[in-house]
């Protein structure tokens, strides 16, 4: 991510930040704000990726199937934004 720069780990254990010693079957670059829109549900992946909003490098297949398995990461979303005092 850019803008500010992190990284985010999304794994069937969880969500992870930072460096990690993991391979990514999927690598999505972004900027911030994009992120904040796509976790409040203001985005949709294939509009982004359509509007180059999101660069995909890996397999688009695993990109379509692991969007069911984000929705937890939404709904918990806003509640990360209050906590942090970020605008939703």
């Amino acid at each position: 991510m850019s803008d500010p720069a992190g990284t985010l780990w999304v794994t069937p254990g969880g969500v992870l930040t930072g460096d990690q010693n993991l391979k990514a079957d999927v690598e999505m670059t972004l900027a911030g704000d994009t992120a904040h829109k796509f976790w409040l549900k203001e985005l949709s992946l294939p509009a982004a990726l359509a509007k180059k909003l999101f660069v995909s490098k890996g397999s688009m297949s695993k990109v379509m199937k692991m969007l069911p398995l984000l929705k937890p990461l939404h709904e918990m979303y806003p509640a990360v934004c209050d906590k942090y005092s970020l605008p939703r």
